[in-house]
């Protein structure tokens, strides 16, 4: 059946987003990484559209400092739903962590402190971290993060 000019955008942007290298093309990796969030029962929300290639400008992130907050990560997860980990830190329950809820999900909840990471860091990693530039961090884009370390920015 055809789809409407939504399901079609929606389907574009989502293709987009999994499309981390910005070749246009999935390939097994990404592929296997959309695979794993959904049998997790990870959401894979319709993205805002990165433009044609996906190309984007992230900072640039010190990878001892992304392996030790991804490590913390994978250590607050075991043995837990993430949805239900990253859901405390989700003050406003739109199913995205801001910028400030991701300073307190780390700052209190993985116990990392500004002399280890500091605000400016910080902020690094969630510019790094937030693939559709929309602000926020997704679920998806946090699951993204614990599994794979820096190799998703």
């Amino acid at each position: 059946h055809e789809g409407s000019d939504q399901d079609d955008a929606q389907v574009r942007d989502t293709m987009t987003y999994l499309d981390k290298d910005g070749d246009r093309l999935l390939d097994f990796k990404e592929f296997e990484n959309a695979l794993r969030c959904v049998r997790r029962g990870l959401p894979l929300p319709p993205m805002a559209r990165k433009g044609v290639g996906g190309a984007s400008s992230k900072p640039v992130i010190d990878e001892e400092l992304a392996s030790k907050v991804q490590q913390k990560l994978k250590a607050a997860c075991m043995g837990t739903d993430p949805k239900k980990f990253f859901a405390r830190y989700d003050k406003d329950k739109q199913g995205t962590l801001d910028a400030d809820e991701f300073t307190k999900m780390v700052r209190t909840g993985l116990r990392i402190g500004a002399k280890e990471l500091s605000d400016l860091e910080l902020e690094k990693l969630v510019g790094a971290l937030d693939d559709d530039g929309g602000g926020t961090l997704s679920i998806l884009e946090l699951a993204d993060f614990v599994e794979f370390g820096s190799a998703t920015f």
